[in-house]
């Protein structure tokens, strides 16, 4: 199998965080809070919609990655534009409860400064640290076909 590298699956994520900066930003505007263009102290009644902000941002953050990472096609937007896709360690589908597990320990990998993702780096499967905890990789499937077909005509040849 082709194992998605770092580059890779640093602009899957960038890709990915384009789709939630607009809706995100759309969302502050709308209930009040200060943009990041614009920002201002934080009230009390900021604070409150901060936390809903965050609690929301959370649940669509999950949705998103767990939903269409456990669907047919294994990944994000971004992943699917990068030809990424979340497997087992066997390389089949994940179910959604594996997916969600991965979505909730990246929140290791981001407290730990963005060290969980550096994980990839040194992984003979280029894991990152969420990857582990929820035992998947991400796999390049076009790549991976390729290798095959290649290998296959070598000992045909």
């Amino acid at each position: 199998m082709a194992y998605g590298g770092f580059w890779r699956r640093f602009a899957a994520g960038f890709v990915d965080l384009l789709v939630f900066l607009f809706p995100n930003a759309a969302l502050r505007a709308l209930i009040g809070l200060p943009s990041m263009l614009a920002p201002r102290p934080m009230e009390d009644a900021d604070t409150a919609r901060f936390i809903a902000m965050l609690a929301v941002g959370t649940l669509a953050g999950w949705l998103y990655c767990a939903g269409l990472e456990s669907s047919r096609w294994q990944g994000t937007l971004g992943q699917q534009l990068l030809d990424l896709r979340v497997a087992t360690l066997e390389g089949h589908r994940v179910s959604l409860a594996r997916a969600s597990a991965r979505y909730f320990a990246q929140f290791f990998s981001y407290a730990l400064c963005g060290t969980g993702f550096l994980f990839n780096l040194w992984t003979p499967r280029r894991q990152t640290l969420h990857d582990l905890l929820s035992g998947c990789v991400i796999v390049r499937p076009a790549a991976s076909a390729q290798a095959r077909l290649a290998d296959a005509s070598g000992r045909a040849g």
